[in-house]
């Protein structure tokens, strides 16, 4: 995840999936939706979603995934709450040891909404940490913040 945005048209995904590979230190990204059926974005009706991690240190890391912003009428379909889910690829190849999570302040436990991939699989690389966050309001910002041991 680096500075850039990603076009995503008339799908709303539940749970938001962000995926960061390590070497950087920090990032941001905005995610673009809009209905993918008409005009309507030339209106102003589309939704950005704003995020960024720091970290790379080994010691922490933390995705913050700011609230929707419309500038215009929400589509039909458009989720009035999502969930949140962190990929950070490659953690048991830097030998980093996950010591805690936390979801918006909330500590999640290992297997009750994280845990280190052991399988390669088409959505999750081996050895990424996967965190998944209860679903939120799709307007408040998600927090999701790792201690490395």
């Amino acid at each position: 995840m680096a500075s850039s945005s990603y076009s995503v048209s008339g799908d709303y995904p539940t749970p938001l999936v962000w995926t960061v590979w390590p070497g950087a230190s920090r990032g941001n990204y905005t995610l673009y939706e809009d209905n993918g059926d008409s005009d309507a974005y030339q209106g102003g009706e589309f939704m950005t979603t704003a995020a960024s991690f720091t970290g790379g240190d080994g010691k922490a890391f933390t995705l913050s995934v700011a609230g929707v912003v419309s500038n215009g009428a929400l589509p039909p379909g458009f989720p009035m709450s999502r969930s949140h889910s962190l990929q950070l690829r490659g953690v048991t190849a830097t030998g980093n040891v996950v010591a805690s999570v936390l979801c918006n302040g909330k500590a999640i436990e290992k297997g009750d909404g994280w845990y280190v991939s052991t399988e390669e699989t088409l959505v999750e690389s081996s050895g990424a940490l996967v965190v998944i966050c209860p679903a939120a309001s799709s307007f408040d910002t998600v927090t999701i913040s790792v201690v490395f041991a």
